[in-house]
């Protein structure tokens, strides 16, 4: 577990994580016994203990972030930048994502820049997949089908064009565990990326969480290559018993929700935060390996 500096009777989930020469920076979801929902940021010791925070979104509405809800923190870097998307949540709709490039200790260096895909896209969008390829930014804008898209910036946009669409045989697997939905920003190590995922399914007492694996080609067309048979991460027993008194979402049951994944120097292992029963902020270590061999090839759909 992380332990988050949180208010009394408040929540502190879906963290995401990102090195620099400061550290191990971490941003998460906070939301006080008042209903006010910020992101909030500090640096992490070895124990992933954290004494101190800044209150991020304050720092991006100051400069001149017209924003009244931040949800779901990402870390992403394009070249040596590192930038931090989010998104608004259901407090508007549409909702908006939107990106913001931060120094080394995670302090916003831009307004938030709002992501615009040209062709369209879905009311509520939570969930792209942010890449770094050759200096331009990538997006996983869906994993089945799998759809990715290049962006652009354009004044306080960034704009998205879809350039890549592959369909593959998804149904049993999604039957069996619910959609499958973008988690972690994704991570590419050699010829491989690897996305750290999420999907949800319906269950007689709610919602049910779990995280999964999917790797494709780290260079374009960015096909993907394989996929765990069923889910890999799930919240353990002492896990399960973290839930708040007020559950934000009445329809959850459990929920291991990834938000963040840092692949270690020597790419042996992958570091994975994730948020817990919207309430609690995890983190694990995983054998890179182990995780390759647990996934099958993806079968194309013609």
């Amino acid at each position: 577990m992380i332990d988050l500096p949180v208010d009394a009777d408040g929540y502190a989930f879906n963290p995401t994580v990102f090195r620099s020469t400061a550290g191990l920076v971490c941003l998460y979801r906070h939301v006080g016994a008042d209903g006010v929902r910020t992101l909030r940021r500090c640096l992490l010791d070895e124990a992933f203990r954290a004494s101190t925070y800044e209150i991020w979104s304050d720092e991006v509405r100051n400069l001149g972030g017209n924003v009244r809800w931040y949800a779901d923190p990402r870390a992403t870097r394009r070249r040596s930048d590192i930038y931090i998307s989010f998104n608004t949540g259901h407090s508007e709709c549409p909702n908006q994502i939107y990106l913001v490039r931060v120094d080394g200790l995670g302090v916003p260096q831009t307004p938030p820049l709002r992501l615009v895909k040209r062709d369209g896209r879905r009311n509520f969008e939570k969930n792209w997949g942010f890449f770094d390829y050759l200096g331009d930014i990538y997006a996983i804008y869906s994993i089945a089908p799998f759809v990715v898209l290049r962006l652009r910036f354009s004044g306080h946009e960034i704009l998205g064009d879809t350039v890549a669409v592959h369909h593959w045989e998804a149904d049993s697997l999604q039957r069996s565990y619910g959609p499958l939905h973008g988690g972690a920003a994704p991570i590419l190590i050699g010829d491989r990326g690897f996305l750290v995922a999420q999907s949800n399914v319906a269950g007689a007492a709610g919602q049910t969480y779990r995280g999964t694996l999917l790797t494709f080609e780290a260079v374009p067309p960015f096909r993907p290559i394989a996929v765990a048979p069923r889910p890999l991460f799930t919240l353990a027993d002492e896990e399960l018993a973290l839930r708040p008194g007020k559950l934000l979402n009445p329809a959850v049951d459990t929920c291991f929700y990834p938000c963040g994944a840092l692949a270690d120097p020597d790419d042996h292992r992958l570091l994975i935060t994730y948020g817990i029963n919207d309430f609690r902020s995890g983190i694990r270590h995983y054998d890179l390996a182990r995780l390759s061999k647990a996934l099958v090839p993806v079968v194309r759909a013609p």
